[in-house]
């Protein structure tokens, strides 16, 4: 149950308290109604998480309070009953054992991980599965060990990452291009080089039922957080997520940018871990 220090909104509550509007606890608020369904009184568009009590946060705590009970005094006060509303109506859209669903999918993915650094350290030379493979994700064919260096260091500080990564659930999606799917997601923060050691999960990602996308979906945003600059390199603004799917096929990325590009590391992992293989061109 998610907890405020100092009430949050605007004016005075019912109970004669002030708003003093904290960041942190502003933060809060702005998560709790963005899980609450707009035929339930949340609201829509989606609030922008500032830690700010603008207008649409204060419309949209209004709003709250006139459909839950009628009345509105503009105010989320600490231990009352439109936080104790909120917190109830969020347990609905998060699942009761998230982290530990979380937790096994990141276990998933270290697995695929270290099948994907045997394979690439270990078969020398390659064999036609593999080679095949490197070339529909990385453009390359296996034949130069040097290629492989970028692609072996990048797969392997996957573990080290998730032991120190923070994990954020939130209710605020990211921008377009910035993610894998629209479950995990990373924020860059220029003029910083490298974004911030921290993965954020929404809702929307409990909803998917198949866990090899969801543990490659850390694999990717572990790519994301290696990367100086946003986005998939050599993709042209392209999501690959809605081209190339379930089904195996070239990413068609020149390897200068598929070594960095999180989506060929996504792709090379779920395509070794439940082997598919290359269609059958027929002339």
């Amino acid at each position: 149950m998610a907890n405020i220090s100092a009430p949050v909104g605007r004016g005075v509550s019912m109970t004669h308290r002030k708003a003093v509007n904290d960041v942190e606890d502003v933060q809060i608020v702005q998560e709790l109604l963005n899980l609450v369904p707009a035929g339930a009184g949340g609201p829509r568009p989606q609030l922008t998480i500032t830690g700010q009590v603008d207008d649409a946060t204060y419309q949209a705590i209004v709003r709250f309070q006139k459909h839950q009970f009628g009345w509105s005094d503009g105010v989320v006060d600490p231990d009352k009953i439109t936080l104790h509303r909120l917190n109830a109506l969020a347990a609905k859209s998060w699942p009761a054992d998230r982290d530990e669903i979380r937790d096994g999918d990141i276990e998933l993915a270290r697995k695929i991980v270290r099948k994907c650094l045997t394979w690439l350290r270990l078969q020398n030379p390659v064999g036609k599965f593999l080679r095949e493979l490197l070339l529909d994700t990385f453009a390359i064919d296996g034949s130069d060990r040097d290629d492989l260096e970028p692609i072996v260091r990048r797969f392997g500080s996957f573990e080290g990452r998730m032991d120190t990564v923070k994990k954020t659930y939130t209710t605020q999606n990211a921008f377009a291009h910035d993610h894998y799917r629209h479950d995990l997601f990373v924020k860059y923060n220029f003029p910083m080089p490298f974004p911030d050691n921290e993965i954020f999960i929404l809702p929307s990602y409990f909803g998917n039922g198949n866990p090899v996308e969801r543990a490659v979906g850390w694999i990717h945003e572990h790519i994301h957080l290696t990367n100086a600059v946003g986005g998939h390199p050599g993709n042209g603004g392209v999501d690959n997520g809605d081209t190339v799917l379930l089904a195996r096929a070239a990413i068609g990325i020149e390897f200068e940018n598929a070594a960095v590009n999180p989506y060929c590391y996504a792709y090379f992992a779920k395509w070794l871990w439940v082997p598919v293989p290359r269609p059958t061109v027929i002339s």
